[in-house]
């Protein structure tokens, strides 16, 4: 009986470190995702912003001085 809840009692603590271990991977790895994902939405929205600021200089470029983009 004693050998039998020996090792009940080492299954557990082998259960119990091994779910610890997975979910601190987990939330690793999930913060990683999240840091990533995060750097990634923030280089697109810049690279659009820019997008729409060249696209707006151009269209004042157009409007002020249509002459020079005209050809000769």
């Amino acid at each position: 009986m004693s050998e039998m809840l020996v090792a009940l009692l080492r299954f557990s603590l082998n259960f119990e470190t091994t779910m610890k271990s997975i979910f601190n991977r987990s939330l690793l790895r999930a913060g990683l995702v999240l840091l990533f994902s995060s750097g990634a939405l923030l280089l697109l929205t810049a690279a659009q912003r820019k997008e729409a600021r060249v696209t707006q200089v151009v269209r004042d470029v157009k409007l002020l001085a249509p002459h020079l983009l005209s050809p000769i």
